[in-house]
């Protein structure tokens, strides 16, 4: 196996599972699989023989019935008739229940089996009615009858109906539930309802067919006594209606989402309230999705104790819910018993709200998507006042989820932000009103402008990199400003009125969050973010003079830099009003510190739209010779800051949404790497995803989107695993030029965002990178960097070896599966596609695509 996880039980522990999150929940599926496996072969073999035997014998009881004029013996037939029919269902219903699930069907078919059984018994009892209905007619218009044909003919269904009940007995139960008899409730569980419902139709056929020969019998001895015949149909449709009630009932009562007769709920929370560590169960629903198949789903509250394994409790949980309740799919929420900090994450697209306990753990978050802008080809824009007021939405929804749970905002201690970094935002300093929407960092009206700004010095787009760390290009919010400034009159005019106030999205929400204009809100900025201007000084912290004189920005009022890690002011109003704002950091940055990279050569790769690759370089900046970014990566309180190099894929799961929406041959992820697992490899396809162009190393902004290396072999599911292999290639040649800029090789890689949740995609970067790959099973590491900023400026820890226990159960190690000798040759083919991809678009500018959040 190319991968392992760290924890010994085998299940598989999800996040945010069912739109909401209290710490880690667990799915745990298919109790007894091999069992049902054999136990619906038999039901099919059995139900296939009992079709056939009945279908003949259904022509010889109805020719028989006829010329005998019988209505007893016809109603037999129809009645066979009948059993046929619901033979056939209820292996139809077999065959759809055992399809897999699907997006729309997430529980599977299963209840297609109780719809078929139901189904088949109104059947039979439409049918009773009209016989009886005949039966009736029969009293008052007596009808002469052929006795002795009537007896053989009842003589063979009698035969015939013991055949097929000795063929459908191996499986069948008697149709009533029994309670609270666990014993029972195993074995009971494991009847297919189809089976009993065929089995109470032959059961029925054989009292018909009992009753028949007697009604033959005494038609022989008695001609003249034929009003027994209707009346034997009257005795035997009571026995029908009889037999088939407890059926219907049961059905019914899965159809209605009923709990299984023989779970009691209160066994099953005080059972789960004797795993140590368990402090209450809530919110515990259970329902039968078929007999025999039933779904749970509970709250766990458990105490704050960092000794405590989730994944114990949650195993715990599982050997208990399926060996002894025999539930076939549960899922288990934990929940802390206390809340004490927060993050605030707000994207590109939506904002989200997170509550975290001490231990890391997930108490309950809410998220809600905003509106962009795009008036221009190319141009991407925000309205200020909706981030903001998605904020305080986001904290007031995810409080009241809080109380629900039984905690109040009192409990929380601080609050982390974190944001998309390099978007700009603009104000009057008198008013403290936007002059202009926020232009976000994917911006890019830039263009002209950097080339302008390039023309001013011999170094081209690296005039300013020794100071900053960073080259000219669109992305960068210093370059946004100048733009703004030739553009925008009202911009320029506060700027000769000294009025014009500029910050990157922290400093707008935490200038608002504190009070704004008329409360004296705190305007700062944490270096991370303002490492992403082009006008802060990579050394010593400080605005530089040089970058404000390069841009031209003297009168511009710029934020305080103040560290990633401390109080900055308190909430001003809302439900955390007085609550400190304690932590604030770029979000790749918290993604870095969330994955806890503090030592130098630690290493974090993000993989969304496009992908991030941060690299600690420890508290002196490393200058790349290689095409990287230097960045701050931290700064906590009065230590010494921490540094990174960085390294940007322009195109990553936005290359998936390219196949899904713009050519149309998957339709979703899921798609793409189950047809990317069809092969075992590429057939020599290459995929350079350069749809913009290619950032670091390469930084060709001339290169254009690219396949080589397809021949007639090659098929979707070869272009599906190139498009993967694609983002782990230039993932590769980030890492290459941060071994060679920091001269500390790496030999573990952390990992995040929407693309690692791919196994496969996780497989082939390692096996390219050629080390180990590190992913957490908590993927809000983004929000948890932030919040533990947060928590170290209010005294929660006070170093870093105390979070070595936050998020580490449950992660996922994958290790390389190739030789060097495959994986230089895999690599060197996929350069020598890079180099096919330059020059198709020789005047064109890079512009970023990557997914960066805000959040706090």
């Amino acid at each position: 196996m190319g991968h392992h996880h760290d924890h010994a039980t085998e299940h598989s522990p999800l996040i945010s599972h069912h739109g909401h999150n209290h710490g880690s929940s667990a799915i745990i599926n298919n109790c007894s699989n091999q069992k049902e496996d054999s136990s619906a072969k038999s039901t099919k073999k059995r139900l296939a023989i009992a079709s056939t035997i009945a279908l003949a014998f259904f022509a010889t009881e109805l020719v028989a019935g006829y010329f005998a004029n019988s209505l007893a013996l016809m109603s037999d037939a129809f009645h066979l008739l009948s059993d046929v029919a619901s033979f056939i269902v209820a292996l139809a219903a077999i065959y759809l229940a055992e399809k897999p699930p699907t997006k729309k069907h997430t529980f599977g078919f299963h209840r297609a089996e109780v719809i078929a059984a139901l189904v088949s018994v109104l059947t039979i009892w439409v049918l009773t009615g009209f016989l009886v209905m005949e039966a009736i007619e029969r009293i008052r218009k007596p009808q002469v009858i052929d006795a002795k044909l009537m007896c053989i003919t009842a003589t063979i269904g009698v035969l015939v109906n013991v055949v097929l009940a000795v063929v459908l007995g191996g499986n069948h139960h008697h149709g009533h539930s029994h309670g609270d008899d666990e014993s029972h409730s195993h074995d009971h569980k494991e009847s297919n309802i189809n089976l009993r419902a065929a089995a109470l139709h032959v059961l029925g056929d054989l009292l018909a067919s009992v009753g028949v020969l007697i009604s033959s019998i005494v038609l022989i001895f008695k001609p003249d006594y034929t009003l027994v015949d209707p009346l034997c149909t009257f005795v035997f449709s009571i026995i029908v209606l009889y037999t088939t009630y407890h059926l219907v009932k049961d059905s019914i009562a899965v159809l209605m989402e009923g709990a299984p007769g023989h779970i009691q709920p209160e066994a099953i929370e005080k059972s789960l309230l004797q795993i140590p560590g368990v402090v209450a169960v809530h919110d515990l629903h259970i329902w039968a999705l078929s007999p025999g198949k039933s779904s749970l789903t509970a709250h766990i509250t458990v105490s704050q104790n960092k000794n405590l394994s989730y994944d114990d409790i949650l195993a715990k949980g599982q050997q208990i819910i399926c060996d002894i309740y025999g539930v076939h799919h549960s899922t288990l929420q934990i929940e802390s018993d206390k809340a004490d900090f927060t993050s605030h994450y707000q994207g590109t697209t939506s904002t989200r709200f997170v509550i975290f306990n001490e231990s890391g753990a997930i108490v309950t978050f809410h998220q809600m998507e905003f509106e962009q802008n795009f008036p221009q080809p190319g141009w991407v824009e925000h309205d200020p006042y909706d981030l903001l007021d998605s904020v305080h939405t986001c904290i007031e929804h995810a409080i009241m989820k809080l109380g629900l749970l039984g905690y109040d905002a009192s409990d929380i201690e601080c609050i982390g932000l974190t944001n998309q970094r390099e978007t700009l935002i603009t104000w009057d300093s008198m008013t403290g009103h936007p002059l202009y929407p926020a232009i976000i960092w994917s911006d890019a009206r830039t263009i002209e402008t950097v080339k302008t700004l390039s023309e001013k010095s011999d170094k081209g787009v690296d005039a300013l990199r020794d100071i900053c760390g960073l080259p000219l290009t669109t992305y960068f919010t210093g370059v946004k400003l100048r733009w703004l400034l030739d553009n925008i009159p009202v911009v320029s005019q506060a700027l000769s009125q000294n009025r014009l106030r500029v910050g990157t999205v922290d400093t707008w929400l935490i200038y608002n969050l504190t009070g704004g204009l008329d409360h004296n809100g705190v305007i700062v900025t944490d270096v991370t973010n303002a490492s992403r201007t082009m006008l802060m000084d990579i050394n010593t912290l400080n605005w530089s003079p040089e970058c404000i004189d390069f841009f031209g920005f003297q009168q511009v009022l710029l934020p305080r830099i103040v560290s990633s890690s401390q109080v900055y002011g308190t909430m001003f109003e809302g439900s955390l009003k007085d609550i400190p704002i304690a932590g604030c950091l770029g979000d790749q940055q918290a993604a870095l510190v969330g994955q806890q990279c503090f030592e130098i050569g630690d290493a974090k790769n993000t993989y969304g739209t496009g992908c991030f690759m941060l690299f600690n370089t420890g508290p002196k900046p490393v200058q790349s010779k290689n095409g990287l970014l230097t960045t701050v990566a931290y700064k906590f309180g009065e230590t010494a800051p921490a540094y990174a190099l960085e390294g940007s894929v322009a195109v990553a799961g936005s290359s998936i949404n390219w196949l899904r929406d713009n050519l149309g041959v998957i339709a979703d992820t899921a798609e793409l790497n189950s047809l990317a697992s069809a092969v075992k490899n590429t057939a020599g396809v290459y995929f350079v995803t350069a749809f913009a162009g290619l950032f670091a190393p390469y930084w060709r902004s001339d290169a254009r989107g690219t396949i080589c290396g397809i021949t007639h072999f090659t098929r979707l599911e070869h272009i599906c695993r190139a498009t993967l292999e694609a983002v782990c290639y230039q993932s590769r040649a980030i890492l290459d030029a941060m071994n060679k800029d920091s001269g500390s090789p790496l030999r573990s890689l952390k990992v995040d965002g929407g693309m690692s949740n791919s196994d496969l995609c996780m497989q082939i970067q390692s096996d390219v990178l050629g080390i180990q790959v590190d992913r957490p099973l908590m993927r809000e590491t983004t929000a948890l960097g932030s919040a533990i900023a947060a928590g170290f400026a209010v005294g929660i820890w006070k170093s870093f070896d105390e979070l070595k226990s936050i998020n580490r159960e449950g992660r996922t190690y994958f290790e390389s599966n190739i030789t060097q000798e495959k994986r230089d040759k895999m690599c060197g083919g996929w350069e020598q596609a890079v180099k096919r991809s330059y020059g198709w678009a020789n005047n064109a500018t890079t512009v970023p695509t990557h997914d960066d959040v805000l959040e706090i």
